[in-house]
């Protein structure tokens, strides 16, 4: 094969992962199954621990900061600005990844790395 024709099975590869997606989103599934993962449909988007603890929101880069200095869990919205809430989740810092308490909705995991890898090669590597 050559590298167009390997470029083009790249391609359709992720264009079917992306609409397998969209497709389960749009008819209210809450998972997907990528090879032999199963990946959430939405990016987290919790404001307290499993236990119902809440995660204090970081409104600022300087409280963003202050919360990882002080080792506390803490998250925020993309660049600080609610209405991206709704297209991206929150972001959570190590602290309210880590935290004992569980960060993910109970039957679910954060993805280690070994996870993100696996799901990268599938859907065609690094360099696609």
């Amino acid at each position: 094969m050559n590298k167009i024709t390997l470029l083009n099975i790249r391609l359709s590869i992720i264009v079917t992962a992306l609409f397998l997606l969209l497709c389960i989103t749009l008819f209210g599934q809450n998972s997907v199954k990528i090879g032999n993962q199963t990946w959430m449909t939405e990016n987290l988007n919790v404001d307290t621990f499993r236990n119902g603890d809440k995660i204090k929101e970081a409104k600022s880069a300087r409280m963003w900061e202050k919360m990882g200095r002080k080792q506390k869990p803490a998250w925020c919205y993309y660049e600080n600005k609610t209405a991206n809430g709704n297209v991206y989740g929150k972001l959570y810092n190590w602290y309210a990844v880590n935290d004992p308490r569980g960060l993910t909705p109970c039957g679910w995991h954060t993805p280690n790395d070994q996870e993100w890898t696996e799901l990268t090669e599938f859907l065609g590597g690094e360099d696609v």
